[in-house]
């Protein structure tokens, strides 16, 4: 066991391609960021590889990797992760998939979020889908505005493959529609569910006001249940998380974290940094490792406005990562570390493979160069990590008991 406390913040989608509208820079290198430059220049900074070529999936294998998992033999989905952090307990033979409320027009698919749907109108969404086309095979359920999830049970066997909708922006829906020897039945639902959408008065509400419509489901990520090895069979360490979106939420029930609730951390721009903040450093009072989840990052890379992303990196720094050192520094040993899952392209407005920049410092951490935390910098540090799986020993400083 070790003496040190140990916070890693991970915040998704924090790297990003240089831009011409920021003249040829990144979000992150014109952002005011001195807590996040004090972490690299204290310590170490540089890159990793949190997703490996051979699995096409995203944020669930690469946010497993940088807690240690090795992901290429693990069977790792998106849907069931996020049912199990929303509390969904599934059968062996079901089959869970993440649900999007999205806004197409004229067929084209323009809003992966719906405007970013409150979860109130979500809610009422979900229930009245429930309603209409639910039954003893399908049940729909709310999870975080936009993010929810469709639950088939007994359809674990069928064949059938989607694709995730921030990848397919501004292009024609009909043309990424499930596809597969049982891609039919997914197909006529997600017509059912668009007449019914598109005549709801939640949606023309959200019209008259000027707001993008959740007038499609979108869905994708599907899955059946699996079991992961603990986190503490790796590292004897009490462990806990701060974050409301399902996905990390589910992640850390599935390696046996404690979730710690925090008022006002709702997954989106308009999350309670100072609440996530104070949340960890309570909760590190009887844990040895506390990671907190940000999405903030990443909704305002998915509005492609590279100001929101701006805004939203230099508020995690100053109201999150700030008030964390500023804490730590009063504790005996402690590290910190500074994570990102993936980078999201603001150009684009979705992910975009690549190694991501990463930095830790604090008790035994020898900073070597002192760069401030950029891309650029991290590729030119003298700290790459190959298999993202490895990290986390890296930071921690103790040696793994096994791997997973």
């Amino acid at each position: 066991m070790s003496d040190l406390k140990y916070i890693i913040v991970i915040v998704t989608g924090l790297g990003d391609e240089p831009l011409e509208a920021l003249d040829g820079k990144t979000p992150l290198e014109v952002a005011t960021t001195p807590h996040l430059d004090r972490i690299s220049y204290e310590g170490r900074l540089g890159l990793v590889n949190t997703i490996d070529d051979h699995h096409r999936g995203g944020s669930e294998r690469a946010l497993l990797s940088l807690f240690g998992y090795d992901t290429r033999g693990l069977g790792v989905t998106r849907g069931p992760l996020e049912a199990a952090g929303v509390g969904i307990t599934l059968e062996p033979d079901d089959l869970a998939l993440r649900m999007n409320f999205v806004s197409t027009f004229n067929g084209i698919l323009v809003d992966h979020n719906a405007g970013q749907i409150s979860d109130s109108e979500s809610i009422a969404l979900v229930k009245m889908l429930n309603v209409r086309l639910g039954g003893e095979t399908l049940s729909f359920h709310a999870g975080l505005g936009y993010r929810n999830l469709l639950v088939m049970k007994g359809c674990a066997s069928l064949s059938f493959e989607t694709v995730p909708p921030h990848e397919i922006l501004q292009q024609p829906v009909r043309d990424f529609y499930p596809y597969g020897a049982d891609a039919q039945v997914l197909c006529d639902l997600l017509e059912r569910a668009r007449a019914e959408l598109e005549k709801n008065d939640i949606n023309s509400v959200r019209i008259d006001l000027g707001e993008n419509p959740a007038n499609t489901i979108w869905l994708w990520g599907q899955g059946r249940d699996f079991e992961l090895p603990p986190f503490n069979t790796m590292f004897d360490l009490r462990g806990g998380l701060v974050g409301a979106a399902p996905l990390a939420r589910g992640l850390a029930r599935k390696i046996g974290l404690e979730l710690i609730d925090v008022a006002g951390a709702t997954g989106g721009l308009d999350t309670d940094y100072a609440r996530k903040a104070d949340g960890c450093l309570e909760a590190l009072k009887r844990h040895d490792l506390v990671v907190v989840h940000v999405g903030a990052v990443n909704e305002a890379c998915h509005e492609g406005n590279p100001s929101s992303k701006i805004a939203a990196i230099e508020a995690v720094d100053s109201r999150l990562v700030g008030p964390l050192l500023e804490k730590l520094d009063g504790l005996d040993g402690w590290r910190m570390m500074i994570a990102t899952d993936h980078i999201t392209s603001t150009l684009e407005t979705t992910r975009a493979r690549g190694p991501v920049p990463v930095a830790f410092c604090g008790q035994g951490v020898e900073g070597i160069r002192q760069y401030a935390f950029t891309e650029a910098n991290a590729a030119k540090s003298d700290l790459h990590v190959d298999n993202g799986h490895d990290l986390m020993e890296f930071f921690l400083g103790i040696p793994r008991k096994k791997r997973p």
